[in-house]
């Protein structure tokens, strides 16, 4: 019993302590509410400001003119790497994003398909993946598409006459929206970490300044409670 009682009260003064610390934090609700409005503010307008991303693949199948089985000798294994990583390599030729920007009608330059398009190949297969990447689904879509088209025109000319042969090349599946792919984040999402961010950093504000605040409170009454062993309560002598 004795045991039980002293737990319960151990129990009892911690959250007596918590209450009374959660009270004091009250003191400075004022300047924490103000420094938590402020970064909310802040953080909203930044989501606000940031554009969703979409990205879409479409992806180009591509047949080295040498090699023609997927069961294929070392050699020509090794052929069908060299030819896949220079068509990654041509991802930025100003022949290739000039040609790719023809099919935006006119909505982008060479240089914008340029920043805006990439070009991947996973190893091993015949696919190549060009990825785009927009503020709108349909400018994504249009993008990705357009590059795979010029990769297709252009892409056996740029390697004719190379050692590998001239490749085969078609666009086997045009850039569309998966279903399985998350919405990009919009704007209405920076609310809640926007929300989240703002209160943190109030609560943290107010434990500063209560941390101060008792600090300078305990420095004061030391000060006034003088020196240990000195003052009025020093025995006398009896004589």
């Amino acid at each position: 019993m004795g045991s039980s009682g002293y737990t319960r009260g151990v129990h009892e003064e911690e959250t007596v302590d918590l209450l009374d610390y959660a009270k004091r934090l009250t003191r400075f609700v004022v300047p924490a509410g103000i420094v938590a409005l402020v970064v909310m503010v802040i953080a909203v307008a930044f989501g606000f400001a940031a554009k969703p991303q979409y990205h879409m693949k479409a992806h180009v199948l591509v047949r080295p003119g040498k090699v023609v089985d997927q069961e294929r000798s070392p050699a020509e294994a090794d052929m069908l790497s060299r030819t896949m990583r220079t068509f990654v390599a041509l991802a930025d030729l100003p022949q290739l994003t000039e040609e790719a920007a023809k099919h935006t009608q006119g909505k982008y330059d060479s240089k914008q398909v340029a920043a805006m398009t990439d070009i991947f190949w996973g190893g091993g297969s015949f696919l190549l993946a060009i990825q785009a990447t927009a503020s709108t689904e349909e400018d994504s879509k249009m993008l990705s598409n357009a590059m795979a088209d010029a990769l297709v025109k252009l892409g056996p000319d740029l390697l004719k006459g190379d050692s590998e042969g001239t490749p085969h090349m078609a666009v086997v599946e045009k850039a569309k929206q998966d279903e399985e792919m998350p919405a990009p984040k919009t704007r209405m999402d920076a609310i809640i970490p926007g929300a989240a961010a703002g209160i943190v950093a109030g609560v943290l504000v107010a434990m500063v300044l209560e941390y101060r605040s008792s600090r300078r409170q305990r420095k004061q009454l030391s000060a006034e409670a003088g020196p240990v062993g000195t003052g009025s309560g020093a025995p006398r002598d009896p004589s």
